[in-house]
């Protein structure tokens, strides 16, 4: 299991390092693909390759402060002794920064849409409360 975790892991930062190199024509970087890429791998194994880069990269000047932050504070690398270069992602550290905050962005709204599919579900538990009464 954990020997398929870091394959995959592997193929994510592969993955995402093309995405990010494809979609920036030298001037423009452009969003939008990020959610393809959480489709196909999961928000945690995207957020957890990221995290990784960035945790290698927190002397580097191109990276703002609050992704070095959310880096550190991600509870996925704790305990993450040896960076693995299997998930080093292949690109500038200015688009890697910037591909971060679509991915902290995609993660609020991610949060979002479960917290209203769980406002949903309990007023619908509410309303067949009511109807059995």
């Amino acid at each position: 299991m954990e020997k398929a975790s870091h394959k995959a892991n592997a193929q994510c930062a592969e993955d995402i390092g093309k995405a990010i190199n494809s979609h920036f024509d030298g001037f423009h970087y452009h969003t939008g693909f990020e959610k393809e890429l959480i489709e196909t791998y999961g928000m945690e194994r995207v957020q957890y390759v990221v995290a990784c880069n960035i945790q290698q990269k927190l002397h580097d000047g191109r990276i703002s402060k609050e992704n070095k932050t959310w880096a550190l504070q991600s509870q996925m690398n704790q305990g993450e002794d040896n960076p693995k270069l299997e998930y080093t992602i292949h690109t500038h550290s200015g688009l890697l920064d910037l591909f971060a905050n679509s991915i902290r962005e995609q993660e609020l709204t991610h949060e979002a849409e479960e917290n209203m599919k769980e406002g949903d579900a309990d007023e619908i538990e509410e309303t067949d409360l009511d109807m059995q009464l």
